[in-house]
């Protein structure tokens, strides 16, 4: 009776969450991600902002010929160099997303893989202070999709389990496409917020 009084408790309290036929689990930290916000901002800040503690993991780094449809999304020819990065994102040592940026190579030359090994590195603070890069416009999708087996083995899922899936395009003040960021969330850890006038 006591232990049951005191998950009781706890689940009240919002530190433990039921789930109808797997039992009871510690509640895992969420993850509030603002979209339509007047200032592009990177989810490192984002976060910071937020009070909690943002950490990430490099998973590739590697430049390529850009496909059709990334070269669409960024409004370059087939076939230009582009630099991809694909990070595992975490709060308080949580993962909570996959994301994959694709950026052209020559608004940032030089951009490697040892950019992102301290887990605060930030990709946003990098293109702004190292490139003078300034990003103004942010053109976000969102949607439900399906767990590829790599993300669920990095998101802690099944493969097939339902993901949000952000896709974003970044322009800076000169109207180019600086960035194509493909972000796959947890969807237990993650909520996406808007706020707007009327």
């Amino acid at each position: 009776m006591t232990v049951r009084q005191a998950i009781e408790n706890l689940t009240d309290r919002g530190l433990l969450e039921r789930r109808s036929t797997r039992g009871t689990f510690v509640r895992q930290p969420q993850v509030l991600r603002n979209m339509g916000q007047e200032k592009t901002m990177g989810l490192t800040q984002m976060l910071r902002q937020d009070g909690v503690i943002p950490s990430s993991k490099l998973l590739s780094f590697e430049l390529i010929m850009a496909p059709l449809k990334i070269a669409e999304k960024l409004n370059l020819r087939l076939g230009t160099t582009v630099a991809v990065l694909q990070r595992l994102r975490m709060v308080e040592g949580q993962p909570f997303c996959v994301e994959t940026s694709y950026l052209p190579y020559d608004i940032v030359p030089g951009l490697a893989a040892g950019d992102f090994l301290l887990v605060d590195a930030s990709l946003y603070a990098i293109m702004q202070d190292r490139y003078d890069i300034k990003l103004v416009k942010n053109d976000q999708t969102l949607k439900i999709s399906f767990a590829t087996y790599e993300e669920a083995e990095l998101l802690g899922l099944q493969k097939g389990d339902p993901v949000m899936l952000l896709r974003s395009v970044v322009m800076d003040d000169n109207s180019r496409h600086v960035e194509y960021l493909k972000s796959v969330n947890h969807p237990d850890k993650v909520i996406f917020h808007s706020e707007a006038n009327i």
